[in-house]
Protein backbone atom coordinates (compact mmCIF):
# COMPACT_ATOMS: atom_id res chain seq x y z
CA UNK A 1 0.00 0.00 0.00
CA UNK A 2 1.21 3.50 -0.82
CA UNK A 3 2.83 5.17 2.27
CA UNK A 4 0.65 8.26 1.94
CA UNK A 5 -2.50 6.12 1.90
CA UNK A 6 -1.27 4.28 4.99
CA UNK A 7 -0.77 7.56 6.84
CA UNK A 8 -4.19 8.81 5.73
CA UNK A 9 -5.92 5.62 6.90
CA UNK A 10 -4.06 5.73 10.22
CA UNK A 11 -5.03 9.36 10.81
CA UNK A 12 -8.64 8.63 9.89
CA UNK A 13 -8.74 5.67 12.26
CA UNK A 14 -7.22 7.71 15.08
CA UNK A 15 -9.77 10.49 14.61
CA UNK A 16 -12.62 7.98 14.52
CA UNK A 17 -11.35 6.39 17.72
CA UNK A 18 -11.07 9.79 19.40
CA UNK A 19 -14.57 10.73 18.24
CA UNK A 20 -15.99 7.48 19.55
CA UNK A 21 -14.33 7.77 22.97
CA UNK A 22 -14.55 11.51 23.57
CA UNK A 23 -17.84 11.10 25.41
CA UNK A 24 -16.14 8.93 28.03
CA UNK A 25 -13.53 11.55 28.87
CA UNK A 26 -15.83 14.01 30.66
CA UNK A 27 -16.78 13.51 34.29
CA UNK A 28 -17.56 16.03 37.00
CA UNK A 29 -14.75 16.95 39.36
CA UNK A 30 -14.86 15.19 42.73
CA UNK A 31 -14.75 16.16 45.48
CA UNK A 32 -16.09 19.70 45.13
CA UNK A 33 -18.16 21.66 47.62
CA UNK A 34 -20.63 24.41 46.77
CA UNK A 35 -21.63 27.41 48.86
CA UNK A 36 -24.62 29.51 47.77
CA UNK A 37 -27.11 31.92 49.33
CA UNK A 38 -30.08 30.21 50.99
CA UNK A 39 -33.22 30.11 48.89
CA UNK A 40 -36.51 31.37 50.22
CA UNK A 41 -39.73 29.41 50.24
CA UNK A 42 -40.56 28.04 46.77
CA UNK A 43 -37.24 29.39 45.49
CA UNK A 44 -38.04 33.01 46.35
CA UNK A 45 -35.14 35.47 46.38
CA UNK A 46 -33.76 36.24 49.84
CA UNK A 47 -34.24 39.70 51.30
CA UNK A 48 -31.56 42.24 50.39
CA UNK A 49 -29.71 43.84 53.28
CA UNK A 50 -27.60 46.98 53.72
CA UNK A 51 -24.00 46.74 52.52
CA UNK A 52 -21.23 48.27 54.67
CA UNK A 53 -19.42 51.30 53.23
CA UNK A 54 -17.67 50.14 50.09
CA UNK A 55 -15.73 51.48 47.08
CA UNK A 56 -18.47 50.48 44.61
CA UNK A 57 -21.14 52.61 46.31
CA UNK A 58 -23.39 49.59 46.79
CA UNK A 59 -26.49 50.18 48.87
CA UNK A 60 -28.16 46.80 49.34
CA UNK A 61 -27.24 43.27 48.36
CA UNK A 62 -26.70 39.69 49.41
CA UNK A 63 -23.83 38.35 51.44
CA UNK A 64 -22.01 35.03 51.38
CA UNK A 65 -19.24 33.84 53.71
CA UNK A 66 -17.41 31.00 51.98
CA UNK A 67 -14.33 31.03 54.24
CA UNK A 68 -13.37 32.38 57.67
CA UNK A 69 -12.50 36.05 57.38
CA UNK A 70 -13.90 36.31 53.84
CA UNK A 71 -17.20 38.00 53.02
CA UNK A 72 -18.66 38.31 49.54
CA UNK A 73 -21.27 40.90 48.63
CA UNK A 74 -23.26 40.87 45.42
CA UNK A 75 -25.01 44.19 45.45
CA UNK A 76 -26.87 46.96 43.63
CA UNK A 77 -24.85 50.11 42.95
CA UNK A 78 -26.49 53.34 44.09
CA UNK A 79 -26.56 56.35 41.79
CA UNK A 80 -23.17 58.04 42.04
CA UNK A 81 -23.29 61.65 43.23
CA UNK A 82 -22.60 64.40 40.71
CA UNK A 83 -22.44 63.95 36.95
CA UNK A 84 -23.87 60.74 35.52
CA UNK A 85 -21.04 58.48 34.25
CA UNK A 86 -21.10 57.52 30.58
CA UNK A 87 -21.32 53.81 31.39
CA UNK A 88 -22.72 53.43 34.92
CA UNK A 89 -22.49 50.22 36.89
CA UNK A 90 -25.75 48.57 37.90
CA UNK A 91 -24.35 45.89 40.20
CA UNK A 92 -21.04 44.91 41.78
CA UNK A 93 -19.32 41.97 43.40
CA UNK A 94 -17.17 42.71 46.44
CA UNK A 95 -14.63 40.36 47.98
CA UNK A 96 -13.84 41.57 51.50
CA UNK A 97 -11.04 39.92 53.46
CA UNK A 98 -10.13 40.81 57.00
CA UNK A 99 -7.35 43.40 57.04
CA UNK A 100 -7.09 43.74 53.24
CA UNK A 101 -8.56 46.17 50.68
CA UNK A 102 -11.81 45.09 49.12
CA UNK A 103 -11.67 43.59 45.65
CA UNK A 104 -14.33 45.19 43.44
CA UNK A 105 -15.72 43.67 40.24
CA UNK A 106 -18.32 45.04 37.88
CA UNK A 107 -21.46 42.94 37.75
CA UNK A 108 -24.80 42.87 35.96
CA UNK A 109 -27.64 40.66 37.11
CA UNK A 110 -30.71 40.51 34.87
CA UNK A 111 -33.91 41.64 36.65
CA UNK A 112 -31.94 41.98 39.88
CA UNK A 113 -31.40 38.24 40.40
CA UNK A 114 -28.45 38.66 42.77
CA UNK A 115 -29.06 35.33 44.51
CA UNK A 116 -27.89 33.31 41.52
CA UNK A 117 -24.28 32.94 42.61
CA UNK A 118 -22.15 30.18 44.04
CA UNK A 119 -18.66 29.44 45.29
CA UNK A 120 -17.20 26.07 44.38
CA UNK A 121 -14.11 24.63 46.05
CA UNK A 122 -12.10 22.34 43.81
CA UNK A 123 -8.44 21.38 43.56
CA UNK A 124 -7.74 22.52 40.02
CA UNK A 125 -3.98 21.96 39.82
CA UNK A 126 -3.79 18.80 41.92
CA UNK A 127 -1.58 20.23 44.65
CA UNK A 128 -3.94 19.26 47.45
CA UNK A 129 -5.26 22.80 48.01
CA UNK A 130 -8.71 23.74 46.79
CA UNK A 131 -9.07 26.82 44.64
CA UNK A 132 -12.25 28.92 44.81
CA UNK A 133 -14.45 29.32 41.74
CA UNK A 134 -17.01 32.11 42.00
CA UNK A 135 -19.85 31.85 39.48
CA UNK A 136 -22.30 34.71 38.90
CA UNK A 137 -25.40 34.28 36.76
CA UNK A 138 -25.93 37.37 34.58
CA UNK A 139 -28.76 36.85 32.11
CA UNK A 140 -30.94 34.48 30.11
CA UNK A 141 -31.61 34.97 26.41
CA UNK A 142 -34.95 34.80 24.68
CA UNK A 143 -35.67 31.85 22.44
CA UNK A 144 -33.37 29.04 23.56
CA UNK A 145 -33.07 30.50 27.04
CA UNK A 146 -29.27 30.41 27.07
CA UNK A 147 -27.85 31.39 30.46
CA UNK A 148 -24.79 33.65 30.61
CA UNK A 149 -22.41 33.55 33.57
CA UNK A 150 -19.23 35.25 34.71
CA UNK A 151 -16.69 32.90 36.28
CA UNK A 152 -13.87 33.98 38.58
CA UNK A 153 -11.09 31.66 39.72
CA UNK A 154 -9.24 32.51 42.94
CA UNK A 155 -6.48 30.91 44.96
CA UNK A 156 -7.30 29.48 48.38
CA UNK A 157 -6.52 32.90 49.92
CA UNK A 158 -8.79 34.71 47.42
CA UNK A 159 -6.17 36.11 45.08
CA UNK A 160 -7.72 36.44 41.63
CA UNK A 161 -6.25 34.14 39.00
CA UNK A 162 -8.55 34.73 36.05
CA UNK A 163 -11.98 35.94 35.01
CA UNK A 164 -13.99 34.20 32.26
CA UNK A 165 -16.78 36.32 30.77
CA UNK A 166 -20.01 35.35 29.01
CA UNK A 167 -19.77 31.61 29.72
CA UNK A 168 -22.86 29.87 28.37
CA UNK A 169 -25.00 27.44 30.37
CA UNK A 170 -22.46 27.13 33.18
CA UNK A 171 -23.04 24.72 36.06
CA UNK A 172 -21.03 23.21 38.86
CA UNK A 173 -20.45 20.21 36.58
CA UNK A 174 -18.51 22.53 34.28
CA UNK A 175 -15.59 21.72 36.59
CA UNK A 176 -14.45 18.36 35.25
CA UNK A 177 -11.87 15.79 36.24
CA UNK A 178 -8.52 15.99 34.49
CA UNK A 179 -7.72 13.22 32.00
CA UNK A 180 -6.27 9.97 33.31
CA UNK A 181 -2.66 10.38 34.35
CA UNK A 182 -3.02 14.01 35.49
CA UNK A 183 -4.15 15.19 38.89
CA UNK A 184 -6.60 18.03 39.41
CA UNK A 185 -9.62 19.36 37.59
CA UNK A 186 -10.22 21.51 34.52
CA UNK A 187 -12.75 24.26 33.86
CA UNK A 188 -14.94 23.83 30.79
CA UNK A 189 -15.61 27.20 29.17
CA UNK A 190 -18.64 26.92 26.93
CA UNK A 191 -20.30 28.82 24.11
CA UNK A 192 -22.81 28.18 21.34
CA UNK A 193 -21.14 28.37 17.93
CA UNK A 194 -22.14 28.06 14.29
CA UNK A 195 -21.37 24.62 12.91
CA UNK A 196 -21.90 22.22 10.03
CA UNK A 197 -23.06 18.65 10.49
CA UNK A 198 -21.69 15.64 8.61
CA UNK A 199 -23.93 16.48 5.62
CA UNK A 200 -22.78 20.08 5.49
CA UNK A 201 -25.99 21.50 6.96
CA UNK A 202 -25.61 24.69 8.97
CA UNK A 203 -26.70 24.82 12.59
CA UNK A 204 -25.35 25.51 16.07
CA UNK A 205 -23.39 23.45 18.55
CA UNK A 206 -22.41 23.78 22.18
CA UNK A 207 -18.64 23.96 22.33
CA UNK A 208 -16.59 23.22 25.46
CA UNK A 209 -12.94 24.23 25.65
CA UNK A 210 -11.05 22.97 28.66
CA UNK A 211 -8.65 25.10 30.69
CA UNK A 212 -6.15 23.74 33.21
CA UNK A 213 -4.42 25.61 36.03
CA UNK A 214 -0.65 25.53 36.02
CA UNK A 215 1.10 27.71 38.58
CA UNK A 216 -0.94 30.89 38.76
CA UNK A 217 -2.18 30.88 35.18
CA UNK A 218 -4.75 29.04 33.11
CA UNK A 219 -3.86 27.52 29.78
CA UNK A 220 -5.73 25.37 27.26
CA UNK A 221 -5.61 21.72 28.28
CA UNK A 222 -3.46 20.25 25.51
CA UNK A 223 -4.07 16.65 26.65
CA UNK A 224 -7.78 16.64 25.88
CA UNK A 225 -9.77 17.82 22.88
CA UNK A 226 -12.26 20.64 22.89
CA UNK A 227 -15.71 19.15 22.28
CA UNK A 228 -18.81 20.09 20.35
CA UNK A 229 -22.32 18.75 20.60
CA UNK A 230 -24.77 19.62 17.85
CA UNK A 231 -27.98 21.27 19.04
CA UNK A 232 -30.45 18.64 17.88
CA UNK A 233 -33.92 17.75 19.11
CA UNK A 234 -32.36 15.08 21.35
CA UNK A 235 -29.96 17.61 22.88
CA UNK A 236 -32.79 20.10 23.36
CA UNK A 237 -34.78 17.49 25.31
CA UNK A 238 -31.77 16.66 27.48
CA UNK A 239 -31.10 20.35 28.12
CA UNK A 240 -34.75 21.06 28.95
CA UNK A 241 -34.75 18.15 31.41
CA UNK A 242 -31.70 19.58 33.16
CA UNK A 243 -33.21 23.03 33.57
CA UNK A 244 -36.48 21.63 34.88
CA UNK A 245 -34.65 20.42 37.99
CA UNK A 246 -31.74 22.87 38.39
CA UNK A 247 -31.83 25.84 40.75
CA UNK A 248 -30.59 28.27 39.67
CA UNK A 249 -30.49 27.64 35.91
CA UNK A 250 -27.33 25.54 35.87
CA UNK A 251 -26.25 23.55 32.87
CA UNK A 252 -24.80 20.04 33.05
CA UNK A 253 -21.71 20.25 30.88
CA UNK A 254 -20.19 16.97 32.10
CA UNK A 255 -23.43 15.16 31.38
CA UNK A 256 -24.18 16.83 28.06
CA UNK A 257 -20.67 16.35 26.71
CA UNK A 258 -20.57 12.71 27.80
CA UNK A 259 -23.12 11.88 25.11
CA UNK A 260 -21.84 9.84 22.16
CA UNK A 261 -22.84 12.64 19.79
CA UNK A 262 -20.16 14.98 21.27
CA UNK A 263 -17.14 15.08 18.97
CA UNK A 264 -13.77 16.87 18.96
CA UNK A 265 -14.09 20.52 17.91
CA UNK A 266 -12.14 21.79 14.91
Amino acid sequence: MHPFLCRLLAATAAFACLSATAYAQVSACKPATVTAPPRGKDGAAPKLIDVPANPAHCGVGLTLKPDPGVTLWRCHVDDAPGAEPADPWTDAMLVMRDGKPAQVFRDDAMVGQLQNMQVIRADLDGDGKAERILALWNAQSLGMGVNSWTIYAFTADWTLIRQFDNVKDWGRRSIVAAPAGRAGCDIAITDYVDSLNARGQAGISLEARFHRLRGLAFEPASDRPALRRRYTNAFQKARDATFETSDPDEGDIAGWMSDRSATPAP
